[in-house]
């Protein structure tokens, strides 16, 4: 059976993986894009139902009796902000820019583009931006992106950013840079009903006071979690110590 000190040890584990989660998203605050981690460990979560993709981080817990750490990700939007950049785009709506790389389809909303040596349209990890018809060509003239997404330069049609939306966001998985790519089996749908802000962008949409107040919360529970174990040790010195005189 797992004693006190076993218990209080896997709870102050999960409060520094939610730490970890915490300081990650504060360290992300100023990152255009990027969609924050919700730290998830509670019964209450259990029982609810909300945790269901993320339930095998969760098996993954070294006592049964104190629910391990996961981490899922907030796809709610950030605010827009304005740059004046022609290549800035922000996206208002469900949806997401589709991006090709090296390493295969990622997906993102962090629409600070740029031109690559080849005129290409690309995204600040230097992905290529897909276009409904492929690559977008720039090349160097007054460029102007509509609500709907079509590109043109000096007036003449380029092409048409390729916005896509998933019908299970939660299989959506993040790659770095403001990134995700999709898990096996889900697919990308093209969307019609969402716009596009030329000279914005996403902000993160990290709160930096909710993350900190969770900051707190958690070091003080991790404090007195601590004291707990100091107060069983000191106990079970005591009860020792008793023992022997006898």
């Amino acid at each position: 059976m797992p004693t006190a000190i076993n218990l209080s040890a896997a709870g102050m584990s999960n409060d520094l993986s939610q730490l970890d989660i915490i300081s990650h998203n504060l360290a992300n605050a100023g990152t255009s894009g990027y969609k924050r981690d919700i730290p998830v460990a509670g019964f209450e979560q259990l029982l609810s139902g909300e945790i269901g993709s993320i339930a095998n981080q969760l098996k993954a817990a070294q006592n049964p009796l104190v629910p391990g750490v996961a981490r899922i990700v907030d796809f709610s939007p950030g605010a827009l902000h304005f740059t004046g950049n022609p290549l800035d785009v922000a996206i208002e709506g469900d949806a997401y820019f589709e991006l090709r790389g090296a390493q295969g389809v990622r997906f993102g909303r962090q629409g600070a583009f740029s031109l690559d040596a080849e005129g290409r349209l690309i995204d600040a990890n230097g992905l290529i931006v897909s276009g409904e018809e492929g690559e977008l060509l720039l090349h160097g003239g007054e460029v102007t992106i509509d609500q709907q997404g079509k590109v043109l330069e000096d007036g003449d049609y380029v092409g048409q950013l390729k916005l896509v939306r998933f019908a299970s966001p939660d299989g959506l998985v993040k790659t770095g840079g403001g990134t995700l790519k999709a898990a096996d089996g889900l697919s990308a749908e093209p969307v019609e009903d969402v716009s596009v802000r030329q000279g914005y962008q996403e902000a993160s949409n990290v709160q930096v006071l909710d993350e900190m107040t969770r900051m707190m919360t958690t070091l003080r529970h991790f404090e007195t979690t601590s004291r707990v174990i100091k107060g069983y040790d000191e106990m079970i010195g005591t009860a020792i110590s008793t023992i022997a005189e006898f």
